[in-house]
């Protein structure tokens, strides 16, 4: 608060505003407070930059880009030499320049940072850190295929693009971290999903068996990758269909001498897989995310609701609640400077 005051008394009444109004951007986009930035001492292009790197728009250009750029391993193609891979390789160059200028404007207004050392704007920043990181993976991977060329090599970089995307919005950045917080019932589940395929599986292999020297219930491995490709639909219905085939003519037969239909187990044995998963544990991955983002609003809301005090340190606060915690005290803070800059010339 000291140095709020110290620079408020330097500012006239319209940089006040000013001031006010860039607070009130950075309680609503839960922004870090700078109060540097309207020093008189500051130099200009620092300022500038940092509004540039800041603003909404920018954010919402690289978004777009971060969000287009993995789309274009759709169309990358084998032969280089074709005109449409001339033309995503331009656009490829064009993304990576933009994100190399958003990386330099934040560079350049961070080292300037009076309010903050060089080591807590850097090397403890750790969304600063992992997007250097996965940003120079990238060009890495863009450098060394330029040096490969002509020769066809694996894009690694292209397996790394969409978490570009996790950088320029807040919202899908809160998800993922909702969904690495929810990993253990995630795995949990996978694990539950793999032994009820295992134990479909052992039924088919069991009871299906080879029926036409070609079926896929040969031994347990097979069977456990058709009934995958069952409810991803992959091959559904062509997985299912050694098990009725050679039942056919048997079913033609049975069906004139109003004779049991053997048939019908493996309809019942198929149907009864698909709706395990496809009713039940299907949905289950969504649930686990969405109780996720339950609690961590519910915990959003007690922390609107009463005084919390943040302690770092403090190792019984886990990390869900140091995210939300840590948003409340950025937007209080915010909010605070904000009201300050209003009333500034009435409080004097």
């Amino acid at each position: 608060m000291k140095s709020l005051f110290i620079i408020l008394s330097e500012l006239n009444s319209k940089q006040r505003i000013q001031k006010a109004v860039r607070h009130l951007n950075d309680a609503i986009l839960l922004r870090a407070v700078r109060h540097d930035i309207d020093s008189p001492i500051q130099r200009k292009s620092v300022v500038f930059i940092y509004n540039w790197q800041t603003n909404i728009i920018w954010n919402e250009i690289l978004f777009l880009t971060s969000f287009i750029y993995p789309m274009l391993s759709f169309f990358e193609e084998i032969v280089d030499q074709s005109q449409i891979y001339n033309k995503i390789f331009v656009c490829e160059i064009g993304f990576l320049n933009v994100f190399l200028f958003d990386l330099f404007l934040e560079t350049f207004h961070r080292f300037f940072d009076k309010d903050k050392q060089l080591v807590d704007s850097f090397i403890y920043n750790h969304k600063y850190l992992q997007k250097v990181l996965i940003f120079f993976v990238i060009l890495a991977d863009f450098i060394y295929y330029l040096n490969s060329f002509p020769k066809n090599i694996i894009r690694f970089g292209k397996y790394i693009r969409p978490f570009l995307v996790l950088f320029y919005s807040k919202e899908l950045r809160r998800t993922f971290q909702s969904i690495i917080q929810s990993l253990k019932e995630i795995i949990q589940l996978i694990i539950l999903v793999l032994l009820i395929t295992f134990f479909f599986a052992i039924i088919g292999w069991k009871f299906i068996g080879d029926l036409d020297n070609q079926s896929n219930f040969q031994n347990i491995t097979i069977a456990s990758n058709i009934l995958y490709s069952l409810i991803s639909f992959d091959g559904y219905p062509d997985c299912m269909m050694p098990a009725y085939s050679k039942y056919l003519l048997q079913y033609i037969q049975n069906y004139i001498d109003k004779k049991l239909d053997y048939s019908v187990f493996y309809i019942i044995y198929f149907l009864s897989y698909l709706i395990l998963y496809l009713l039940i544990f299907i949905p289950i991955p969504v649930a686990v995310v969405f109780e996720a983002f339950r609690v961590k609003i519910q915990f959003s809301i007690y922390i609107q609701k009463h005084i919390i005090f943040f302690l770092p340190n403090n190792k019984k606060k886990n990390s869900r609640s140091k995210l939300v915690i840590m948003d409340r005290i950025k937007q209080k803070e915010a909010l605070l400077a904000c009201f300050v800059s209003l009333d500034f010339s009435e409080s004097k």
